[in-house]
């Protein structure tokens, strides 16, 4: 494997995070606060409403992230990387954890009902999420 190959390699991967992905999750906004309007259909919660409950949990999911940025960055530079993992996991549950709590309380129902309701709306945003990451890749590979 030639250098040039691995460094233009590193370069898609840089441009594609750095630029790329947090603009899908900006674009997936509104399709998150439809399928949540669509899980939770029977509480009554209007699509805008929806649409702040999205803004919020994405805003807080950047911030975690931007947080996790840099203390990847120390500890990568320390050469702990045994810890980046341990750290992105942490970021991982508490994002979930941290959305899980954010329907408890605007919703209001049980533990049982939100639960299944949860894991479905995680399950077709993942999916949503993953069937555009793909869909970027794509045009950016063969546009390169």
């Amino acid at each position: 494997m030639e250098v040039g190959t691995v460094m233009g390699d590193e370069l898609m991967w840089d441009t594609f995070f750095g630029n790329y992905l947090p603009k899908i999750f900006f674009l997936l906004l509104p399709i998150f606060a439809l399928l949540t309007s669509w899980v939770f259909k029977r509480k009554h919660r209007g699509y805008v409403a929806n649409l702040i409950l999205a803004l919020h949990y994405h805003g807080f999911v950047f911030l975690v992230l931007i947080a996790y940025l840099l203390v990847s960055n120390f500890v990568v530079s320390m050469g702990w990387g045994g810890a980046n993992a341990i750290a992105l996991s942490a970021v991982g549950f508490w994002s979930a954890a941290y959305l899980y709590i954010a329907f408890k309380r605007v919703y209001g129902i049980s533990h049982r009902a939100l639960l299944w309701r949860y894991l479905l709306l995680l399950m077709l945003y993942v999916f949503v999420i993953l069937v555009a990451v793909f869909v970027l890749l794509a045009a950016v590979t063969l546009r390169s």
